[in-house]
């Protein structure tokens, strides 16, 4: 599983699980390694015109990050890239773009879809979040990261 947190796009936060593949009605074939939100049914992370990407996953929808570059057969998690801001001048999609601070991305291993009454306790175990345990309960529910 892979673990976003920190995005300015707060709907980008949260796990992703692994995936086969797109919805029929994405459009277009990603490389080979896909990741779906577990919380946002729209946003998943591929790999496409050589980089990563994490946004709707429908080609060219509402696209939230890029990476400025990686490889298709490298997940783009610690720091195997460096995110960049889709939709700058002279990219495709002018709209949907994701707000700065851009997303750290790392492995969540051992991660399993619980409920809700476990959630507080899987957050407290996260590092550095000195958050509530409401907000934190709130924060997981919405797909959001209480951690930022």
């Amino acid at each position: 599983f892979v673990f976003i947190e920190g995005a300015g796009e707060v709907l980008a936060n949260g796990v992703y699980v692994p995936v086969d593949a797109l919805p029929p009605d994405a459009g277009w074939t990603p490389g080979p390694l896909i990741w779906k939100h577990s919380q946002v049914d729209w946003i998943y992370i591929t790999f496409g015109h050589s980089s990563w990407w994490i946004g709707d996953y429908r080609y060219g929808v509402r696209d939230l990050y890029v990476s400025s570059g990686g490889r298709s057969d490298t997940a783009p998690v610690d720091e195997a890239v460096e995110w960049g801001w889709r939709g700058s001048e002279g990219h495709l999609c002018m709209d949907g773009r994701g707000d700065r601070p851009f997303p750290r991305c790392r492995w969540l291993p051992n991660w399993i879809p619980m409920e809700i009454e476990t959630v507080r306790e899987h957050l407290m175990r996260l590092p550095s979040c000195p958050v509530a345990a409401s907000d934190m309960e709130r924060c997981a529910l919405s797909g959001a990261s209480p951690c930022q």
